[in-house]
């Protein structure tokens, strides 16, 4: 938990150090920091500090994704600053542009499903056919993740 002696300002100042390009704080402890891993390309995080010391991190560019739920300054820290690293390598990828227009698209998937779900009455046979398919893709993520060369060793 982060103690009160301990602020955003803090966390803030350490971020710029590691090379933040910009933080907004706002009023409700809810901070925005950037890092630029290209003249083009930013990666953006969200990061609010609870009253209850607990930390919610996302990310919000070059995609949304929830990061997790943290409790100190430094894993904070650790989390954006390892996150920054493998985007900066992935960037070097020329697979980068391909990577991100996968990743919108599970994400616009997502959201159809769930407008799927929610404006209309689904079979429950439509819905396993759904997991199904789902389940058949998670298997070719695991099968390519065993022949592809790991860049985290």
């Amino acid at each position: 938990m982060i103690k009160d002696t301990i602020s955003d300002d803090m966390i803030n100042l350490r971020l710029r150090q590691l090379g933040a390009k910009s933080i907004k704080t706002t009023p409700a402890h809810v901070n925005i920091v950037k890092f630029a891993i290209s003249d083009e390309v930013n990666i953006t995080y969200l990061y609010e500090i609870k009253e209850t010391g607990e930390i919610y991190l996302q990310r919000v560019s070059p995609y949304l994704m929830m990061m997790g739920r943290l409790y100190t300054d430094r894993s904070l820290i650790n989390m954006m600053i390892k996150d920054v690293e493998l985007f900066r390598n992935a960037y070097n990828s020329r697979n980068y542009d391909k990577f991100i227009q996968l990743v919108n698209s599970h994400l616009r998937f997502g959201k159809d499903l769930e407008s799927l779900f929610i404006g209309h009455n689904v079979s429950p046979e439509d819905l396993d056919e759904i997991l199904n398919r789902i389940e058949e893709g998670k298997q070719l993520l695991e099968d390519i993740r065993d022949r592809s060369k790991s860049v985290l060793d």
